[in-house]
């Protein structure tokens, strides 16, 4: 598995694999992003961005075919929320209960994702949990997907 960042001025790949200490780089590689097709974590030509990848990964010789994927931008919301301890199932359904205090946009048209970071007990003795929460606008997402299919990238992590 490699990572792929794609970044306004640069997209960058990065290949690592586990050793008993941590992770050793295996290979990397930047080139400059096609001039206005990335602009605050928005692919504008998915097209042509997925064209430069292609020829990057050529270039650096990694042939994964599954990538951890880094969005970011003014859009892409990341929260860390408080909820009262549930089970794995129910989380998803609570952290949509809050999700409209914290992302602006409408929630039909977002992928939402949540990861449970830890358990704790308030002073009045609630079980509670941290949770965070990420969302994002399905349009700001499809483009980095239409990217990722014609350089026949899986994506494992977004």
């Amino acid at each position: 598995m490699f990572a792929i960042d794609f970044g306004a001025r640069s997209i960058k790949v990065t290949k690592v694999h586990k050793v008993s200490d941590g992770f050793e780089l295996d290979n990397y590689g930047i080139t400059l992003s096609p001039e206005g097709a990335i602009a605050n974590g928005e692919i504008f030509n998915p097209i042509v961005v997925a064209d430069v990848l292609i020829e990057l990964l050529n270039d650096t010789g990694i042939r994964d075919r599954k990538a951890i994927i880094a969005i970011t931008g003014q859009k892409v919301i990341i929260r860390e929320i408080v909820l009262p301890i549930m089970e794995d199932k129910e989380l998803m359904a609570g952290v949509m209960w809050e999700a409209p205090k914290y992302v602006p946009y409408d929630l039909d048209e977002s992928i939402i994702d949540a990861e449970k970071v830890d358990e704790f007990v308030e002073k009045d003795g609630n079980k509670m949990m941290r949770v965070l929460l990420v969302a994002a606008p399905k349009s700001i997402i499809q483009p980095y997907m239409e990217v990722l299919k014609k350089a026949r990238i899986i994506p494992k992590i977004v």
